[in-house]
């Protein structure tokens, strides 16, 4: 993920019903009750929250206030019982006025929605109002499990911490080495574990106990970027330094160092079959890289600053978006642009795929995440805060539940 410049384990099992396996935690430890009843998840996080936000979403800001309608009229003759009679007439003429004007014109002229919330212009539906939680990390990213019920978020004290949205609490954090800031986190698919990159220049990998696992220190600059493949058995770091490294898990070793960009990297991603890499670049390209050759396949050039983030798609396809404002779909094979995707004012700070490869979704410093609809290629939703700068943002496996972190560190939770 992008990442501006700037002890316990996982927890106790979150939610878990009889004969589920152990949530992240070390054994023993025991943890807090179970979240509320319903269908099970996947493994290791429980049951699946509540949707946060009323589900028809926050109401619209700005309408216009109805109309009272037409003037007093003029005082005439008849006594009391017309002077009734017109009152009521009066009345009934201004709730018509009124209802017609909040049915067709009550909208807000904008399109977007108010702070926080969903909204958007044609073709985008209303998300319901966002849910702000505050977990403590810092704004460098923000991962999500793929059964969107718990994240993580690096903090500058060298933690992961771990907020269980089920629960609403703080489930537990995790120590980096050396008390390094941590930069980048990410969730293997299977949620069973979480690798995070640090300013050190070190990678750690934690299991579903809370118990490293691998630690890398191949890197000589800070680490901004990391990825796990999708079997689990391999991570990808990029650092400042250029340089693209992939790591063994079992054996803690490096297996390849992949050499190409001259600037910053600052976001990596595995392809959904773990056969091919890429990687975003300050050098304003994305590069994408065979895992088994350790060769660069192709450069994608066409953005015109940063480029902040990058994931794969579904179909062969690549999503990068960067300082120009620009989130730009590529076809992986052909290394060509299929289209972009217009709609931020300012840098775009990340991108993320959710895990079907349906559903985009990208963090800008203009204060929105867009949802992107990555089959029709248009936006789907909008979310806008007043003041905010969104840096990093998350998604589900099936792109249900957006997460973004502003510059505070404060967590943002939609569900779409």
């Amino acid at each position: 993920m992008s990442n501006p410049p700037p002890q316990s384990p996982y927890g106790a099992p979150q939610g878990h019903g009889s004969g589920q396996p152990q949530g992240y935690g070390p054994p023993g430890q025991s943890g807090p009750q179970p979240g509320p009843s319903g269908p099970q998840p996947a493994p290791p996080y429980g049951p699946g929250g509540p949707q946060y936000g009323p589900p028809g979403g926050a109401p619209p800001y700005g309408q216009p206030v109805p109309p009272y309608g037409q003037p007093r009229p003029p005082k005439k003759k008849g006594g009391p019982v017309l002077a009734i009679v017109l009152v009521a007439v009066f009345l009934v003429l201004a709730l018509i006025v009124g209802g017609i004007f909040f049915f067709i014109g009550g909208d807000d002229p904008s399109g977007e929605g108010g702070s926080a919330s969903g909204g958007g212009g044609p073709g985008t539906g209303d998300a319901g109002e966002a849910r702000i939680v505050e977990t403590g990390g810092n704004e460098e990213d923000i991962a999500l499990t793929s059964d969107g019920t718990v994240i993580a978020q690096g903090s500058g004290s060298g933690e992961v911490l771990l907020w269980n949205l089920d629960d609403d609490a703080v489930e537990d954090s995790l120590l980096g080495p050396d008390y390094s800031s941590i930069l980048a986190v990410e969730f293997s698919e299977d949620q069973s574990l979480l690798a995070g990159g640090a300013h050190d220049g070190s990678v750690t990998v934690w299991d579903e106990s809370g118990s490293e696992v691998a630690s890398f220190d191949g890197h000589t600059d800070w680490v901004r970027g990391v990825d796990i493949s999708p079997d689990g058995s391999m991570v990808i770091s990029g650092s400042d330094t250029g340089d693209v490294k992939v790591w063994d898990v079992e054996s803690e070793s490096e297996v390849a160092t992949l050499e190409g960009h001259t600037d910053w990297v600052r976001d990596v991603a595995f392809s959904p079959d773990g056969s091919m890499v890429a990687s975003a670049s300050d050098d304003n390209t994305v590069i994408l890289w065979d895992v088994e050759s350790e060769s660069e396949e192709a450069t994608l050039e066409g953005h015109t600053d940063w480029v902040q983030g990058v994931d794969f798609g579904a179909d062969g396809t690549v999503v990068s978006g960067s300082d120009d404002g620009r989130v730009i779909v590529w076809d992986a094979d052909l290394g060509e642009q299929l289209g972009v995707l217009d709609g931020h004012t300012d840098y775009v700070w990340d991108v993320e795929v959710s895990g079907d490869g349906q559903t985009a979704a990208s963090a800008s410093r203009d204060g929105s995440v867009r949802v992107w609809d990555l089959q029709n290629m248009e936006v789907s939703v909008v979310m806008e805060e007043s003041g905010a700068e969104f840096g990093a943002v998350s998604l589900n496996e099936d792109g249900s539940r957006v997460v973004a972190t502003d510059q505070d560190g404060e967590a943002y939770v939609l569900d779409l």
